[in-house]
């Protein structure tokens, strides 16, 4: 059908925003259309993949119009009487948006993440609100020098819970990076106070570190402390330095892991067989997808939701969705659902660590002493995976 621009906006932008506004989490939104259509859908919002019917050269919709940006599938001709049977499609592929990799057992169902009935039973949850009213009650009233401080007490559990994994003594490696990432300050004797109590009162608890509870809660807890020390980066298509500790640093893990492990294969399909995975995820497996989501989304309702019970609320508002649902929306709600803006943010990272608007290149040494690898990724490579971090993002399974 050849809809016209007036129909375009009158019938077809409408429908797609319906779409869009009623879809859940884990799903985007693709169309296919002629070039204008598509162009005009996308500018809108409401989709972030393009099957463009090129083919349908007297569309007026084609008739010198561009091909849309976020174009992933080009019908560009066809193939009359293929092996004497059929007409064919020739149709190219970009790539900005994974193509579907499996189909599930429909006896089966396919997998199976309910949400949980109610957050609040979380354990993990009632440990760290817990921890959180004694800590509230060890600094006393307003009188105490201490009760200044009751606000950041979420900031001095984590500190504690991604100890000693991602905080110990010493002064090389990763010891130093950690410490100078997230250094643990204490700009009066009131904070170092106020540290040591709740320090004191995580230690009178159970180990939640090493209960089960979360996949890995030292790896949360540490990107956590990322965000709240450098900010949390809400701009979709840029990364920013809160980053630096979650998925930027867990892709160039898992790129040092292919340069000493993947032995010529092809990139893409390995990653497509690591990233994520629960058994072998060789430096960005599921747990650590998990962590940096949850990290990203728990700190920033801890900065919109400022108190002594920050973090605690952060919990029992986020892990009211499951482990790949929350996944899904830290993927529509960090990057916009959209594989060209994970694109987009990690590869200046691969010219050094920027800060503000100055470049640093001397930083390009750390980064790749934090992948373990003898080169960093190239433009292509590193686009190879950001797309293969985003297809987990938008299909996560376990």
């Amino acid at each position: 059908m050849d809809v016209y621009e007036y129909q375009v906006e009158d019938v077809i932008v409408p429908y797609f925003k319906a779409i869009q506004d009623n879809l859940s989490d884990g799903y985007g939104v693709g169309i296919y259309a002629s070039r204008n259509t598509c162009s005009i859908v996308s500018e809108h919002g409401y989709s972030i993949s393009s099957f463009v019917s090129d083919m349908s050269t007297g569309f007026s919709g084609n008739l010198g119009f561009p091909i849309p940006a976020n174009w992933n599938y080009d019908q560009f001709a066809e193939i009359s009487g293929y092996h004497d049977k059929w007409d064919l499609d020739r149709v190219a592929y970009s790539g900005r948006v994974s193509a579907c990799g499996y189909v599930s057992n429909t006896s089966t169902g396919g997998y199976d993440d309910p949400d949980p009935s109610d957050s609040a039973k979380d354990p993990f949850y009632q440990w760290i609100l817990g921890v959180e009213n004694e800590c509230v009650s060890e600094m006393g009233t307003i009188f105490n020098p201490l009760y200044a401080y009751r606000s950041s007490i979420g900031e001095f559990i984590l500190e504690w819970l991604r100890k000693p994994k991602y905080w110990s003594d010493g002064s090389s490696g990763k010891q130093l990076m950690w410490h100078t990432y997230t250094p643990e300050l204490s700009t009066s004797a009131e904070v170092a106070q106020a540290r040591a109590v709740c320090v004191t009162v995580c230690k009178r608890q159970h180990d939640i570190r090493t209960s089960g509870v979360y996949p890995d809660i030292a790896h949360c807890a540490t990107t956590m402390l990322g965000y709240l020390t450098w900010g949390v980066e809400t701009r979709q298509d840029k990364y920013g330095l809160g980053d630096l500790g979650g998925w930027p640093l867990d892709l160039l893990q898992i790129w040092g892991a292919y340069t000493r492990e993947g032995k010529g294969a092809d990139l893409a399909q390995w990653l497509h067989a690591h990233l994520g995975s629960l058994e072998d995820g060789v430096g960005f497996g599921y747990a650590d997808v998990l962590a940096d989501a949850d990290a990203w989304m728990l700190t920033k309702y801890m900065k919109e939701h400022v108190s002594e019970h920050s973090l605690s609320e952060a919990i029992k508002t986020t892990f009211s969705q499951s482990h790949t649902h929350r996944i899904a929306r830290f993927y529509k709600s960090r990057f916009g659902g959209v594989a060209d803006n994970v694109v987009r943010a990690f590869l200046p990272l691969l010219n050094g660590i920027d800060v503000g608007d100055a470049n640093f290149t001397c930083t390009l040494g750390m980064l790749q002493g934090a992948a373990n690898a003898n080169t960093l990724p190239s433009m292509s490579e590193g686009a190879v995976l950001a797309r293969a971090y985003a297809a987990f993002l938008a299909n996560p399974h376990r």
